[in-house]
């Protein structure tokens, strides 16, 4: 076991509004859960192991310049601090759960167009749903 305490069920389901099994998403059209951009960073040089950075936006430009002074998410803001370059390689438009699913997939060198090449960008037209 890893040492954390695993919540009940009940506590674990319960969403912002206090509502068990509920999900906030459900309620949004197709037409806006689309709006989210999901974007890809790319670094110019490894953190550790990590080169990339996957992530969701309502507004790009506004979380872009969120990045770029160290705020928002925990590896972005050490990249900032330990002075590493990056850039923004590659979006997508799609809901949190596509987010999700991306990241699950793990492979985030193979749709980066600097890591791969013209290959990643030939490598799926949706890359929820995998190759």
């Amino acid at each position: 076991m890893c040492g954390f305490k695993r919540l009940p069920n009940r506590a674990r389901s319960r969403n912002r509004d206090g509502l068990i099994g509920v999900r906030p998403s459900r309620f949004l059209r197709g037409d806006q859960m689309a709006k989210r951009i999901i974007y890809l960073i790319h670094f110019t040089q490894a953190y550790w192991h990590a080169r990339h950075y996957l992530g969701s936006t309502d507004n790009l430009a506004a979380r872009i310049e969120a990045h770029r002074s160290g705020n928002g998410a925990r590896l972005m803001e050490v990249i900032t601090a330990a002075g590493i370059d990056w850039q923004v390689v590659r979006t997508w438009a799609g809901s949190r759960q596509v987010e999700r699913r991306i990241k699950n997939r793990k492979e985030a060198p193979a749709l980066c167009p600097v890591c791969s090449g013209e290959k990643a960008m030939r490598w799926c037209v949706n890359p929820a749903k995998g190759r």
